[in-house]
C-alpha cells in the first residue's frame, strides 16, 4: 500500500531520529528494517516503536507543536512554492515574528511574501552567492515579520531549507511529575498494541523522542534517576535529541 505524502514525510522523520538512536547506541550490526507496528525492526528478534514527547500534551496534542508544524508548512510548502513560481534563484529564508501578534493570517499572505522575496533579491541584483540580506514586511501596525535571506549558488534549486526562526527558541522545561506521568500514558498505550507488535518481533524497544531543537521538545531531566514501569517492553529509552548523551534508559 503507498503511503500518503503525510505518511510518507511522518515515516522519514521516525527513521532519522531511530537511526540516530542506534548509531549513538553503537549498535554497528543493527539495520533499521522499516515496518508498521512496530515502525522498525532493528534486528531479527527485536522491533522498535518511535512516539514522542511534546510539551502541553492534551488529548488532541500540543498546541506548541500544532503551532510550530502550521508555521513551518505554510512557510516550506506555499511560499517557497509560490516564490518558485516567480523566480530561479534558489534562496535560503528565516523568518522571525511574534506569533501572538499574526493570528491566523498566514494563509492570505503567502502570494505577497513570494513576490517580496522575489522582488527584493531582483532589487539587489549584486548580492553574492552566500551573502545574506534582511528585510521587513509588515502583516498589520502592530505585526511586521523579520525576513533573513540568504542567496544559494545555482545547484541548490529548491533547496528546502525554509526556517521559521521562532520553532527553535523557547525555555527548556525540566520534566516534572506531570511529565513523569504523560511518559508513563505513552508507554501504556503503545503496551496495547504489543501483542500485535510479538506476532512479528520477540521483543520490542519504545523509544520517547524529545527535539530539543525545536520549542516544543525542549526538556531536560537531573542527573537523578528515572524510572517507569515498562509495561512489557524489552526496554524503554527516554532521547533528548540531539544530544547523544542523553539517551536514557527509563524502563
Amino acid at each position: 500500500m503507498e503511503l500518503s505524502k503525510q505518511d510518507q514525510k511522518k515515516k522519514e522523520k521516525e527513521r532519522f531520529y531511530a537511526q540516530w538512536f542506534i548509531n549513538n547506541m553503537s549498535w554497528d550490526s543493527c539495520k533499521l528494517e522499516p515496518n508498521e507496528e512496530p515502525d522498525f525492526g532493528i534486528d531479527m528478534p527485536i522491533g522498535l516503536e518511535v512516539v514522542y514527547l511534546f510539551k502541553d500534551e492534551k488529548r488532541k496534542g500540543s498546541a506548541i507543536k500544532g503551532d510550530e508544524s502550521r508555521r513551518q508548512e505554510w512557510l516550506s510548502e506555499e511560499v517557497s512554492v509560490k516564490y518558485h513560481e516567480m523566480s530561479a534563484c534558489p534562496i535560503r529564508v528565516k523568518v522571525l515574528i511574534n506569533p501572538r501578534r499574526l493570528g491566523g493570517k498566514l494563509k492570505g499572505l503567502t502570494p505577497d511574501l513570494a513576490e517580496k522575496l522575489a522582488s527584493e533579491l531582483a532589487e539587489k541584483s549584486d548580492i553574492e552567492v552566500w551573502e545574506g540580506t534582511e528585510f521587513e514586511f509588515k502583516v498589520t501596525d502592530k505585526c511586521v515579520l523579520k525576513i533573513f535571506l540568504t542567496r544559494l549558488p545555482d545547484e541548490c534549486e529548491r533547496y528546502s531549507t525554509w526556517t521559521f526562526v521562532n520553532n527553535h527558541v523557547g525555555w527548556s522545561r525540566k520534566i516534572e511529575e506531570a511529565e513523569k506521568a504523560k511518559i508513563q500514558g505513552k508507554i501504556c498505550e503503545k503496551a496495547a498494541k504489543l501483542s500485535e507488535y510479538k506476532k512479528k518481533y520477540d521483543e520490542i524497544i519504545l523509544l520517547i523522542v524529545s527535539d530539543r531543537t525545536h520549542e516544543s521538545g525542549m526538556f531536560h531531566v537531573d542527573d537523578c534517576e528515572m524510572a517507569v514501569n515498562n509495561c512489557g517492553f524489552l526496554a524503554v529509552y527516554l532521547a533528548l535529541f540531539p544530544e547523544p548523551g542523553k539517551i536514557i534508559r527509563i524502563g
